[in-house]
């Protein structure tokens, strides 16, 4: 029992530690303004982007489906890289 529990304490402690680091590379970059889009499903979702960081690249090749599911994601531009941050919601 107590061996589950520090496990499970230690998931709790990883969880926490990914999501301040999010944050740390969401603050490492000079972000759009947020932009309203909608998929090719009908999904509205707000997306505003910025040149990939260093902080980000880095946090991106050992965290990227964490990034993904916290709305992070990197697309290639005629100008380099850039990130999106996407949060659900928006006005039509």
């Amino acid at each position: 029992m107590k061996k589950l529990f520090t496990l499970c304490t230690l998931a709790a402690s990883l969880v926490t530690a990914a999501a301040d680091d999010f944050a740390a590379v969401r603050a490492s970059m000079v972000w759009s303004p947020a932009q309203s889009i909608t998929n090719n499903v009908g999904t509205i979702r707000l997306a505003r982007t910025a040149p990939a960081s260093q902080i980000f690249w880095q946090a991106w090749s050992t965290n990227k489906q964490a990034m993904k599911q916290d709305g992070l994601s990197a697309r290639p531009t005629s100008a380099g890289w850039q990130a999106i941050d996407y949060k659900k919601g928006g006005d039509k």
